[in-house]
């Protein structure tokens, strides 16, 4: 640990390497890697870049990047990162029939596609073949949830072979999660030979931080992590029923607890314990050092941690990325991806202006894809089901027919808040009286007061753990919990599963597991941009 040096005075960190808390000096002899490249995020412009698009053999169009005397990449951060609106102009008098909603939600389902579309366009198929996404990859991800990562692996190995005609090759080595109820949905989603382990503490014996004091820095924590960390042991696997050794893989994912970070939390930063999860993840890059990481949390996350932790193994290139760029510019979920590429491997494009283009081109292709499609495409009886559902809660006896007002089935306080909400929109709107037809994609999210949060959506805003009842006016019901999944990207119904080229995902995810988790597309998104532009020496 000599070299590495934590500063956590100040854990309101946006995660800008100017004024940065931490400092790094490590040497460059460590692990045999070459060091001549590390890549962070800063304020200033990218001035150290220069950028010229060449024509590859192949007639395809790619960027060519040299880099100056410095041995960092500036990477300006999206201004509109911590945005959570829509990516296109539908205004508030907009109509869109029914259909081509529907047509645009099925669009955006088929995002991969247009993804690797836009590579082969761009960078030409010889060099996609010369790229990290021509491996074998063996496939892992830590806080592994519902399998969003998993499910974007395949999303893209689908495009993939739709538009190049590559085999499907990768493979799942293992996934880590301590959820009971997420570890049941795994074990219906990875074959049989991935291993499903439950705590990544476990290379580490209970005790790893008992010689702590009662509130110690990151940087003790982190020492004591990587002194205790065993990474050749065998661990429990909930597939196998045994003791599995984990497998090296190629391709890791992972999405750490926000909270420490979340502007909803208390944005102590490294400071909170829950941040061990992260030290501990980057515990287990060091010893299993996959060619490619991808780390995903919410935006202001403090990024310097993986600098400072593994910056002596990995190049680090942050993106700041939501659904909309995806094509679901309904989706509110702004997140900081970081890109982990270990530095025995070439990065050949600059990620952050790549990823800028092919959300301009996959947008082109989507159009204005909107929220109320979600709820369009839900048949009357699934409807019915739910509404009994609810009914049977609140002792009522169930329906035959559905209704055509959700209402009377809220809660005194949520029907305040509705009625809050209402009188704001209608206040904004610059009306004297609610309209007798709301705007379809109008959403009210009657899990927090207007008067304290004021805000009406029409985009789906960020999921909460907690819960989020996210009221559609216009149909008087709230969204079911089929189309917040399919709003995540999960293909729910077989229009969109079939633009995926997946099957129909029929698992009944719960709103605090959707809310945990990673939006499928955005994930795509990231590993298409990460493999394309990486490949060995």
């Amino acid at each position: 640990m000599e070299g590495v040096v934590f500063d956590c005075s100040d854990a309101s960190s946006t995660g800008s390497a100017e004024g940065c808390q931490w400092e790094l000096d490590i040497d460059p002899s460590v692990n045999g890697v070459n060091t001549e490249m590390d890549v962070v995020v800063t304020a200033e412009s990218p001035e150290c870049l220069q950028q010229e698009i060449c024509s590859d053999a192949d007639g395809g169009i790619f960027f060519e990047e040299s880099m100056s005397s410095g041995s960092s990449m500036s990477v300006v951060t999206d201004p509109d990162a911590e945005l959570n609106g829509a990516d296109c102009d539908c205004s508030a008098g907009d109509t869109v029939a029914t259909d081509e909603r529907i047509s645009t939600l099925v669009s955006a389902f088929r995002a991969g596609v247009f993804m690797v579309e836009f590579l082969q366009q761009s960078f030409g198929e010889h060099h996609l073949r010369q790229s990290s996404l021509n491996w074998l990859h063996l496939f892992s991800s830590q806080c592994s949830g519902i399998a969003s990562a998993e499910q974007a692996y395949h999303v893209l190995e689908a495009s993939l072979e739709a538009v190049l005609g590559w085999p499907k090759q990768w493979q799942q080595a293992s996934v880590c999660e301590i959820n009971a109820k997420c570890i049941d949905i795994l074990k219906k989603k990875v074959p049989d030979d991935c291993c499903i382990f439950m705590d990544i503490f476990e290379s580490v014996p209970a005790s790893w931080d008992s010689k702590l004091g009662p509130a110690p820095t990151i940087q003790e924590r982190w020492e004591a992590l990587c002194s205790a960390w065993q990474g050749n042991i065998k661990l429990k696997c909930r597939a196998h029923g045994g003791l599995c050794r984990q497998k090296k893989s190629t391709l890791n994912v992972a999405g750490t607890p926000c909270q420490p970070w979340s502007r909803c939390g208390k944005k102590l930063g490294g400071n909170d314990r829950r941040s061990d999860v992260t030290l501990a993840w980057l515990c287990w890059l060091l010893h299993a050092q996959p060619a490619v990481a991808i780390h995903e949390n919410v935006v202001g996350f403090d990024s310097s941690i993986i600098t400072t932790c593994v910056g002596s193994l990995y190049s680090v290139i942050i993106l700041p990325v939501k659904p909309g760029n995806a094509g679901f510019v309904f989706a509110g979920r702004p997140r900081q991806f970081a890109v982990l590429v270990r530095k025995d491997l070439v990065i050949t494009h600059d990620m952050l202006r790549v990823l800028h283009a092919a959300s301009e081109y996959i947008n082109k292709r989507v159009g204005c894809s909107q929220v109320s499609a979600c709820m369009a495409v839900t048949s009357d009886e699934e409807r019915l089901q739910c509404e009994n559902k609810a009914r049977k809660k609140r002792g009522l006896h169930p329906l035959t027919q559905a209704s055509d007002d959700w209402s009377y089935l809220l809660t005194d306080k949520q029907r305040q808040y509705l009625k809050n909400y209402i009188h704001c929109w209608t206040s904004s709107s610059g009306l004297e009286h609610p309209p007798a037809l709301f705007p379809d994609d109008l959403l009210m999210n009657l899990a927090q007061d207007p008067l304290v949060r004021p805000g009406t959506f029409r985009y789906m805003p960020t999921l909460r753990a907690s819960g989020n009842i996210l009221w559609s006016p216009a149909k008087k019901r709230w969204m079911l919990e089929s189309e917040l999944a399919l709003a995540m990207g999960w293909p729910r119904v077989q229009a969109v599963a079939s633009a995926a080229s997946m099957p129909v995902d029929n698992f009944d995810y719960s709103v605090s597991q959707l809310g945990n988790s990673m939006h499928v597309y955005s994930v795509t998104l990231v590993l298409a941009v990460a493999l394309a532009c990486t490949k060995q020496v």
